[in-house]
């Protein structure tokens, strides 16, 4: 009888101290739904008009969603009337950063038919931001044209890093308090003005980056909030 009356308990402690090691104590979970509902209006909220930039909404495709099953995006298509230039903005962030793996440029890309050219590393300053960050030129050749595009990426961590390597994500996803805070990814895709330099690339990105600081800096700020 008193061994009976003993595995309830020794059970329920197990499961509590399994909960808290693993990060997945109540309090944990709590911080971590009130982030998440945070990123999304701060997302939600991003403004379909940046500068010059004139945008329009993009629906992502139901495939790429099912495997992202995201917590909040942002993809649009925006317009510079005055250059003719056209970037495709996408923002979005994902409630555990496992989700995360699958979508990067040099998959994803690959995936559609894209051939990766060059991947160079670069960093975005902006307004006191050192942001890593890297851009990659695709190109995808029919019968009668070649296409090329430059894509700009940045994945951002809730423990405020900002990093290129999707192997760091995936470390992170192992990481049991942290994990159940997700991780961003911004991708800026320029088309339409293919002769521009790589200083006025990295000045659209930059811009992106200014106009979404404050979205940027909440992503970063989960675990520390």
């Amino acid at each position: 009888m008193k061994q009976k009356s003993i595995l309830p308990l020794a059970t329920t402690v197990a499961v509590l101290g399994g909960l808290l090691i693993f990060g997945r104590s109540p309090k944990n979970l709590a911080m971590a739904d009130d982030y998440h509902g945070r990123v999304e209006q701060f997302i939600n909220a991003i403004p379909d008009v940046i500068g010059q930039w004139q945008g329009t909404d993009i629906e992502l495709p139901p495939a790429a969603l099912a495997l992202l099953r995201p917590n909040a995006t942002c993809s649009r298509m925006y317009v510079n009337p005055q250059t003719g230039t056209v970037v495709d903005f996408l923002l979005i962030q994902c409630r555990t950063a496992r989700d995360m793996l699958g979508h990067y440029p040099p998959i994803c890309y690959k995936s559609n038919g894209w051939q990766m050219r060059s991947s160079t590393e670069q960093v975005w300053h902006a307004d006191g931001l050192d942001v890593k960050a890297m851009e990659y030129e695709f190109v995808k050749t029919f019968p009668t044209r070649t296409d090329r595009i430059v894509v700009g990426n940045v994945l951002i961590l809730p423990d405020g890093r900002f990093v290129r390597d999707m192997n760091v994500v995936r470390a992170m996803a192992g990481d049991h308090v942290k994990q159940a805070f997700g991780a961003a990814q911004m991708q800026v895709r320029i088309r339409g003005n293919m002769d521009m330099t790589p200083e006025q690339r990295s000045s659209i990105y930059i811009q992106f980056l200014n106009e979404i600081r404050d979205v940027i800096l909440e992503i970063a700020d989960g675990v520390g909030s």
